[in-house]
């Protein structure tokens, strides 16, 4: 793994490469670039672009006997590419981004279940867009820091539009620490 930044001024620009050798699904390399512009002090837009490969996990290959998932030794690794939008800043105590994204994934690992056998298996979906809208805030009051997350995502099957199972179209985070 390489990652660099360098800034510009008000320009900030970043990437990274990636490899990832896998005994059954071989070498693969992914990257990301990235660029922020600070506009005025303390807000700036963002721009990235980047790619992804998963490999499909032994329990998801080989089943879970216990837990009564299926094998499926024919699973084929996820490989994607986003591109993402975003503008920050700074707002008194309130430290805050909103991004706008959007994934394509080529097989897809997702999971099925059958209410009559009781049994589960994962397969891929050919391929998939999700696309989505993210909003986080970032506070400090005393000795604790509060961060909030909401986000709508609509998440799809290429193939026939449709909405993929199992995927939270809204989320809400809320998380304090000290």
């Amino acid at each position: 793994y390489l990652t660099t930044q360098q800034r510009f001024d008000t320009l900030t620009l970043e990437g990274a490469v990636r490899g990832d050798d896998n005994n059954q699904f071989g070498w693969n390399g992914t990257w990301q670039a990235a660029a922020g512009w600070e506009f005025i002090p303390d807000y700036r837009v963002t721009l990235s672009y980047g790619t992804g490969f998963q490999a499909p996990t032994l329990g998801q290959m080989y089943g879970q006997s216990r837990l009564y998932i299926s094998a499926n030794p024919n699973l084929e690794a996820e490989k994607s590419h986003q591109v993402e939008v975003g503008l920050e800043g700074q707002s008194g105590p309130l430290d805050w981004r909103l991004s706008a994204y959007e994934n394509k994934i080529n097989n897809l690992i997702d999971y099925f279940y059958d209410d009559s056998t009781f049994t589960g298996a994962y397969y891929n979906v050919q391929s998939a867009t999700i696309k989505g809208i993210e909003w986080t805030g970032n506070m400090d009051t005393g000795m604790f820091s509060h961060r909030l997350t909401l986000q709508y995502l609509n998440p799809r099957r290429d193939q026939d539009n449709e909405v993929l199972a199992h995927r939270s179209k809204q989320q809400l985070k809320y998380q304090v620490d000290w």
